[in-house]
């Protein structure tokens, strides 16, 4: 039987499922029932303390203050995931929020985590959909969209026709034939012609915004049919560990690429070179099927790919970025960003001499998180560079 919690949709602008975490820390921190504006502002210290003290680790610029409205957004969420429940205009934890801050409180990450993700999948009908959409409209679970950049504008010497033609022959590589189908040249470059008669400034982002547009609502169904969904339910997947996303070069144009990292059983199926999995049961027989491996023999194709990833990345003066060597790996093996991390900080402390890390004085963004390294005091990298 489908569950009739499903119908619910994800609202607001949390693109990061560690602020609805947050917001659960802040409603036991308050030590409920509380009242709500004293709930809003728990939350808003909550998810700012977040944020700063992510910003310092990383040295990111300053992060912008969390309104009342975003807050808001996590305590609706929240109340519509059934862990809170108002009483007498008081918001307090229900049974199931007392279970989670217990989990919480007592350092179960994991069981936390899981416990989160199985709610958020089984409540917000976006999330699965998002998921079997990257399953069936691509052969390898990997959709591409194109950047407009300044070299793609190159390229196509400023015709609109030249670059919907290249962005569509991209975005289709990955695409099944019944999806490629649903994309047209000549509907896109029409959406781009109009941008560029519209807008004044600001060119290549007006036109991603309206390649994106285009490519999103004719490909993701009508769940999720628009830029502004679609970037909120990706970051929410990519938060859970659901998907992974990155930026990466294909036939000398940049883009963006979205690729499974988890599978939604019985309905879809793992490729056959994955088989470890952190399993979690979403009822009436259905599993998210998260890939988490941890055997000796992934650790071993780990240092396998990232070395060959390496030469392949052309290193210049000996290094590559290992925001690039994280972009590439994490694609081809299906693996979070944090693995990824986590792996190659352990393969430095391991055999330093083949695997040295190194910092260049280059803008940090969030797209390009250096890598920490160390206990209490952290150092910083960016560069790596692996012998032979």
């Amino acid at each position: 039987m489908t569950q009739q919690t499903k119908l619910l949709k994800l609202r607001g602008s949390i693109h990061d499922a560690q602020y609805l975490f947050a917001g659960i820390r802040a409603i036991l921190l308050l030590k409920d029932p509380s009242e709500k504006g004293e709930v809003i502002a728990g939350v808003r210290k909550e998810i700012s303390d977040y944020n700063r003290e992510f910003a310092e680790k990383y040295n990111l610029g300053k992060p912008r203050s969390i309104g009342p409205s975003l807050a808001n957004d996590v305590v609706t969420i929240l109340k519509a995931l059934d862990i809170v429940e108002l009483e007498k205009k008081k918001i307090r934890f229900s049974p199931l929020g007392e279970h989670l801050a217990f989990l919480l409180e007592n350092s179960q990450t994991k069981g936390f985590r899981n416990e989160m993700t199985k709610l958020m999948v089984n409540k917000f009908s976006q999330l699965s959909s998002f998921l079997t959409s990257l399953y069936r409209l691509t052969i390898n679970g990997e959709l591409v969209l194109p950047k407009v950049t300044p070299k793609l504008l190159e390229i196509s010497k400023g015709d609109t026709m030249t670059m919907a033609d290249r962005m569509i022959e991209v975005a289709s590589r990955n695409l099944t034939e019944t999806h490629k189908s649903r994309l047209s040249s000549l509907d896109l470059q029409k959406k781009l012609r109009l941008h560029i008669e519209m807008t004044k400034g600001k060119k290549i982002k007006s036109l991603e915004v309206a390649a994106h547009r285009y490519l999103i609502s004719n490909l993701m169904g009508p769940e999720i049919a628009n830029k502004r969904t679609y970037d909120i339910i990706r970051d929410q997947c990519v938060s859970l560990f659901l998907v992974n996303s990155g930026y990466l070069e294909k036939e000398d144009t940049h883009c963006e690429v979205v690729y499974l990292t988890s599978w939604l059983y019985p309905d879809m199926m793992p490729p056959s070179n994955i088989n470890e999995f952190n399993d979690i049961d979403l009822g009436d027989g259905r599993q998210i099927r998260i890939h988490e491996p941890s055997s000796p023999g992934f650790k071993v194709k780990f240092s396998e790919t990232v070395s060959e990833t390496f030469r392949n990345l052309q290193p210049e003066f000996g290094f590559v970025k290992i925001s690039d060597l994280r972009n590439e790996v994490c694609k081809k093996l299906r693996i979070s960003d944090r693995f990824f991390d986590s792996e190659i900080v352990t393969l430095h402390q391991q055999n330093p001499q083949k695997f040295s890390l190194s910092y260049s004085f280059e803008k940090v963004t969030s797209k390009k998180l250096p890598i920490l390294v160390g206990d209490t005091l952290k150092t910083i990298y960016n560069l790596i560079r692996i012998a032979e």
